[in-house]
């Protein structure tokens, strides 16, 4: 969260090696948990398209079969921070709503970062196709201006109409809610859309990545909401959803059907995954995490390399040490690359 959009940075000091990556970019629903500084945040961004442009190495001629959008779900706490009782009928259409706006804002940004990359950036036909499609949805909209850059006012409009739900529930919900709220399939419907319009999209699929989706931030009358459509299976789209164990998360629907694991989503646990890996993926992955770090000091270009620094554990073998701990008076110093990779339970941040 501190990097912010330093982009460029957020690539370098991470590694795409990240043990579950192959399971989490298939094309399913996935739900994404980990202790809490094992890196959920850090994979979404990067696994981001809006990322992988900004960070200054993007290549167009070797894209993935995804495009990544992510969302922090601080969005929708901002909005709904005391919001805890079941959905209501307005609830669930505001809800929906303005998380359908975010989301379109997201995707808009996304294309924003394409500008400057001629092969992929949306011509006049295929901005102005959008701009049909989403006149149809917002009803606040207006057309920009002769020369405005219309992903740009695109973007306002939706803003816009945010403001406009923030300002509703800030007045107590006496009037009506806003008009034309964005339905529940309007995700889906946007993705056709624009991968029936925009050439390059044509054979890919968009991931939504969707953080910090925990109780009791996010609340059970969100997750109610959002459970009616963002586990659906789509072949345009699909949800990647971080957070902070299967308990934060609540799988229930609106008309009280259960989401069901294999068949809704698949569960990707990513503290299991770094604690069963085997020795040689653990410290590949933690390696480069710290040698990314390393390699950029400047002053101290020969400390390149955490295993090197580290050295080896002065013991053979755990056993070894586990007989020198239990020898008295002793006070025994046990250190090593191995030995701190072992210890590592997937917590990157303390680690």
């Amino acid at each position: 969260e501190q990097i912010g959009d330093s982009f460029e940075l957020l690539q370098t000091l991470y590694s795409q090696n990240f043990l579950g990556n192959q399971d989490l970019t298939q094309r399913t629903n996935t739900i994404l948990t980990g202790p809490r500084g094992c890196g959920k945040t850090t994979i979404f961004r990067n696994l981001s398209f809006k990322t992988k442009v900004l960070a200054g190495n993007f290549d167009p001629d070797k894209l993935e079969n995804f495009v990544g959008v992510y969302y922090q779900c601080s969005d929708l706490y901002y909005a709904f921070p005391y919001l805890s009782r079941d959905p209501t009928d307005d609830d669930k259409l505001i809800i929906t709503h303005y998380f359908n706006l975010g989301i379109l804002f997201e995707i808009l940004d996304t294309f924003s970062a394409l500008e400057k990359v001629q092969s992929l950036s949306l011509n006049n036909i295929e901005l102005l196709t959008l701009e049909r499609f989403l006149n149809g949805y917002l009803s606040h909209y207006e057309s920009p201006p002769s020369g405005t850059n219309i992903l740009n006012h695109l973007k306002s409009m939706a803003t816009l109409e945010k403001a406009l739900v923030k300002k509703w529930l800030e007045t107590g919900r006496t009037n009506s809610p806003p008009e034309h709220c964005l339905p529940i399939d309007f995700i889906k419907k946007l993705c056709t859309l624009l991968q029936e319009t925009i050439p390059w999209l044509k054979d890919r699929v968009f991931y939504f990545f969707i953080d910090d989706y925990s109780l009791p931030r996010i609340s059970k009358t969100i997750q109610i909401t959002l459970s009616d459509f963002i586990l659906d299976r789509n072949p345009q789209c699909f949800f990647k959803i971080s957070t902070e164990s299967i308990t934060t998360l609540w799988t229930v629907d609106s008309h009280g059907k259960l989401l069901e694991e294999a068949r809704e989503y698949d569960m990707i646990d990513l503290g299991s995954y770094f604690l069963h890996a085997s020795p040689g993926k653990k410290q590949a992955f933690l390696r480069e995490i710290v040698n990314n770090r390393l390699s950029r000091v400047q002053k101290i270009p020969e400390l390149n390399d955490i295993a090197v620094i580290l050295g080896s554990s002065p013991f053979k073998s755990y056993d070894d040490l586990a007989r020198a701990l239990r020898e008295p008076n002793t006070r025994v110093k046990y250190y090593g690359w191995n030995t701190l990779v072992d210890i590592c339970s997937g917590d990157i941040a303390i680690f």
